[in-house]
């Protein structure tokens, strides 16, 4: 297929579509230690679904509302043998503000004051929010969702709107107790695609990615079945002057694959726990957040997961330079902050936003095998104050296992930033191949 494009400016679209999902923060302090909220282990979480949902002429009208819930539901309770019980009631807005709720975890879509008052100043592009109450233990005690009255919602892949399974899958991982993730291409990060993002329906939050399932089985290790999980990675993370890396980040990468597995964010001690994690062989990269964005590749080594024991890896993040500015994934004609979802076998044409970025200065690629960047084919498509766009050819090859892969802009003094799993690769074909621009 051949495209031609005469001004960048005008066809790529910054953040296409693209809306942050809100959540309450899930780290509580007990006795001075943190630790991640979640329910307690016999739970079992009664949801109550608010007749809001079957009423409103912001979910598109031959939705299967039910049917997208439950499936949502189905997804999570396989992942975590997990225990849900759902009920239809009348309620529309969530428990007012205050050290404890009404004791229903309710899932709504009701207008009402209180339940606008959650999103603050993001109504215009905040699909849903959750809330959460806890105990001074750190357990769980209620979650409220609310899914935004002013945006619109489908099943369908209607342009244009939020994908409802995914945006309550995203919830309900809230509702259990995980955090937003850094990786791209996760169910849990925080930027979500509105469906005609990069020309293409935006579904794949409905399916985990390795990461989310790491995450939750490691929150509820009591529920896992499987006999080769789980494993350990625990330790603390400092800087080139031994002082606590409170901004720094921690992901694996599957040593023969490449896909990323699993990730996790320090304390502000700069120590850090990564539990759920399946027998194997894993590449371990640790960086830092620069302008509360861009995370710089600061460290990494390889470790030996075995099920049931854990391992210590302490590490000094040490900065070798300014590392390029790059924050942006484009495909199709379009810059947004979600993934790119590309398929075994075939080729593409990428492109990577920030500032700074030039084809002379910079270097792109992949941190697995599996991701094949041209070089040479790395060119400049826009370059002002405002945003630059560099261009570039990714191939993937036909055995190239389904997950989330990571690609990297590294300057000219060897500071590296990574994009982690900004790029999935997936069953689901994707209609555009690769195309030129001239």
């Amino acid at each position: 297929m051949g495209k031609t494009l005469k001004s960048i400016t005008g066809t790529l679209i910054t953040l296409a579509m693209a809306g942050s999902v809100m959540a309450s923060s899930f780290l509580s302090s007990v006795d001075g230690v943190p630790r991640q909220l979640r329910w307690r282990e016999d739970a079992t979480i009664k949801i109550g679904v608010s007749t809001s949902l079957f009423r409103t002429a912001q979910i598109k009208s031959d939705t299967d509302v039910r049917a997208a819930l439950r499936q949502s539901l189905a997804t999570w309770e396989e992942a975590a043998n997990i225990r849900f019980e759902v009920v239809v009631t009348d309620d529309q807005t969530v428990s007012p503000s205050g050290p404890a709720g009404d004791g229903v975890n309710l899932i709504t879509i009701a207008p009402s004051s209180d339940n606008v008052l959650l999103f603050g100043k993001q109504n215009e592009s905040t699909p849903a929010t959750t809330r959460i109450f806890f105990d001074p233990a750190g357990r769980i005690t209620e979650a409220d969702i609310v899914l935004n009255p002013f945006q619109q919602f489908s099943t369908d892949g209607t342009f244009g709107t939020f994908d409802l399974e995914s945006t309550l899958t995203h919830e309900i991982g809230h509702m259990l107790g995980l955090d937003h993730s850094s990786i791209y291409g996760s169910t849990m990060y925080p930027n979500h695609g509105k469906n005609g993002v990069y020309s293409i329906s935006q579904m794949n939050a409905r399916t985990l990615s390795l990461s989310d399932l790491s995450s939750v089985r490691g929150l509820y290790p009591e529920n896992v079945l499987e006999p080769d999980c789980c494993g350990t990675v625990y330790g603390r993370l400092t800087n080139s002057e031994r002082e606590a890396a409170s901004v720094a980040e921690l992901w694996l990468e599957d040593v023969e694959s490449g896909r990323v597995v699993a990730s996790v964010r320090a304390s502000e001690d700069g120590t850090y726990r990564l539990s759920g994690i399946s027998d194997g062989r894993y590449r371990v990269y640790g960086g830092e957040r620069s302008n509360g964005r861009n995370l710089t590749l600061s460290e990494q080594s390889d470790i030996e997961i075995v099920a049931g024991r854990s391992v210590q890896l302490n590490g000094v993040l040490r900065k070798t330079g300014s590392s390029p500015d790059a924050h942006l994934i484009g495909f199709n004609s379009q810059l947004s902050s979600v993934a790119v979802r590309l398929n075994a076998g075939r080729s593409y044409t990428l492109f990577i936003g920030g500032h700074d970025l030039s084809a002379e200065k910079v270097e792109i690629g992949s941190t697995s095998a599996n991701i094949a960047v041209d070089a040479g084919s790395v060119t400049e498509q826009n370059s002002d104050q405002r945003l630059s766009v560099l261009r570039f050819e990714v191939a993937i090859p036909p055995d190239a296992l389904p997950g989330d892969y990571s690609l990297y802009v590294r300057g000219r003094d060897g500071a590296v930033t990574v994009l982690v799993g900004v790029i999935t690769v997936e069953d689901l074909v994707n209609p555009w191949s690769n195309y030129s621009i001239r």
